[in-house]
């Protein structure tokens, strides 16, 4: 599956997990399992989470997920209009305040942003060159 040039099935990762940002009552989730979500999902995508990002990306950094971690936000996807943020999930509510980033948004967590280098084809109409191995596989994967 293919949404705004990130997979979300795709050598990096076997399973994804949709997690919806807020409950009917606009708070965060709290009827999840977060500590497994984070340990036991190497793709995460969030819908209508924006307004909780920051308490969802501190909920699953103490759930175990690295700060370090890629983070795209997406809005508009598939638009032309479409705008991305990448950060890292330690960065995401920082970076979103700096640059006044708006929803709605689709949210996507782990190695699957990486692969948005190959994979970006309204960046390719407009001129821009896609990387070939953006997960520095393909020596590995060739090395017999």
């Amino acid at each position: 599956m293919h949404i705004h040039a990130l997979p979300y099935s795709y050598d990096t990762n076997h399973a994804v997990t949709f997690i919806t940002g807020h409950m009917a009552g606009g708070d965060v989730p709290e009827n999840l399992d977060w500590t497994a979500i984070a340990k036991g999902s190497p793709a995460i995508v969030l819908y209508m989470a924006l307004s909780h990002l920051d308490a969802i990306t501190k909920i699953m950094i103490e759930a175990g997920r690295s700060p370090s971690e890629p983070m795209a936000l997406v809005r508009n996807a598939t638009l032309p209009d479409q705008l991305v943020l990448e950060t890292t999930l330690g960065r995401a509510a920082v970076d979103v305040a700096r640059t006044g980033f708006t929803g709605p948004a689709i949210i996507a967590i782990g190695e699957i942003v990486r692969m948005r280098d190959s994979l970006d084809w309204l960046g390719a109409m407009s001129g821009k060159t896609l990387r070939t191995d953006p997960l520095g596989t393909r020596g590995a994967l060739n090395a017999g």
